[in-house]
């Protein structure tokens, strides 16, 4: 911190003014007649000249700790002088005042020839009592606070022998489509809208049971990363905007989708479930997902990193992959084999795949369980419109019966 420090008296100015008049306006012939340094007299000049002391403005007064800091002449159309005017200003010049609450911790001075001071810097510190006093008074203030909750109220009328699994499929959030190129235009402010006014109207068409599952199928986000490839194949991928705003819009849709669901049901637990364009970012938003719900006793985020989920309700068993590792027709044995005793205790079976991005259900008798794929409601970008890939693309809840299995289902097209 840096100030001029010396207060140059009205004295000393009067003094340099006197000199200066004395010696023909001759600064040096004055700066050796009162036996100071040059550089020292100039400054008692210049504010003996800012506090109007030589008079050239007669009718102005210079108030205490004032000076002028501006000059300025009007001239006629013929040139001859109109008026003058005089800007004055708060002086620059006195004593360095510590701020409040602070103490000085050291100072560094510079001075001239004759001992007067020039420049000074300071090294302060807040008081140690008063930062302390600052901080107990911070604590005080937030002994009583509280997070605040913002609770919806619990839906009434429930089902509680029956549950509602809500898949989201292959959302594919941040895929960029040119319409000229694949028929249909397609980016981040489009998708939020379409997906959002899609998970309202399936929401609308369920019914309100107990319990709930959002699933999400895998490949939440279309890009892993902001190198806009595969992960593992390392294809080229069309991309809308940056990595971290898909990111923070996935987020977005997915606490979007979750509110929906506790304003029906009276529990709801979230899994999601990585896939080949997401492996990473699944992990993210479960976790992301886990700390914003963490005070929220209604919401179960499973943090379960694997790529299968098993859910038991009942006489009812329900499994899932996304389909990119383990295919969908493999799921039934991998039902039986690895849930061996949710398997024995069952009496219906469902696996829910995706990555196909498109639908098809299948019954194998001899597998014991019904296995179904899900229509994608992202639009094709580029390379899917150019291979010719045909689907269509819906949104759906599921409604599971403890007894009997599935009862119905809400489904709504894009």
């Amino acid at each position: 911190m840096t100030s001029q420090t010396n207060s140059i008296t009205d004295q000393k100015c009067l003094d340099a003014l006197a000199a200066y008049n004395r010696n023909n306006k001759n600064a040096s012939a004055a700066s050796r007649e009162l036996g100071i340094k040059h550089g020292t007299y100039r400054r008692h000049l210049a504010k003996a000249f800012a506090r109007n002391f030589d008079k050239r403005f007669p009718n102005l007064t210079v108030p205490t700790g004032m000076e002028i800091t501006g000059e300025s002449t009007q001239y006629d159309a013929d040139g001859d002088v109109k008026g003058k005017s005089v800007k004055v200003s708060k002086s620059r010049e006195g004593q360095f005042q510590l701020p409040e609450k602070h103490h000085l911790k050291a100072m560094t001075t510079q001075v001239d020839g004759n001992g007067d001071t020039v420049q000074a810097w300071y090294k302060t510190d807040l008081e140690k009592q008063g930062a302390q006093i600052f901080i107990d008074g911070l604590k005080e203030e937030f002994n009583d606070y509280k997070r605040p909750k913002f609770e919806l109220p619990k839906p009434k009328n429930l089902i509680t022998d029956r549950m509602t699994f809500y898949p989201l499929p292959d959302m594919h959030l941040g895929l960029f489509a040119w319409g000229q190129e694949t028929g249909t235009d397609w980016d981040i402010p489009i998708a939020m809208d379409a997906y959002q006014t899609a998970m309202q109207r399936v929401h609308h068409a369920s019914n309100a049971t107990e319990t709930a599952v959002i699933l999400g199928g895998g490949d939440l986000l279309h890009a892993d990363n902001s190198e806009n490839r595969t992960l593992k194949s390392g294809n080229t991928l069309d991309v809308d905007t940056r990595y971290a705003k898909v990111l923070g819009k996935a987020g977005e849709l997915l606490t979007f989708q979750t509110e929906l669901a506790l304003q029906k049901h009276k529990h709801v637990t979230v899994r999601i479930l990585p896939g080949n364009h997401d492996e990473h970012s699944a992990i993210a938003m479960t976790w992301f997902l886990h700390a914003w719900y963490r005070d929220e006793k209604r919401v179960t985020i499973d943090t379960d990193p694997s790529l299968f989920w098993h859910w038991e309700f009942g006489k009812v068993m329900l499994a899932a992959t996304h389909g990119h590792a383990a295919k969908l027709d493999k799921m039934p044995e991998i039902m039986a084999s690895r849930w061996r005793e949710i398997w024995g205790r069952t009496k219906h079976a469902y696996a829910h795949g995706f990555h196909v991005h498109h639908k098809t259900q299948r019954v194998f008798e001899g597998g014991g369980a019904i296995t179904e794929s899900h229509q994608a409601p992202v639009t094709q970008d580029a390379y899917h419109h150019q291979h010719g890939y045909l689907a269509g693309r819906s949104l759906s809840s599921i409604e599971y019966d403890k007894e009997f299995g599935e009862v119905g289902r809400a489904r709504i097209t894009l």
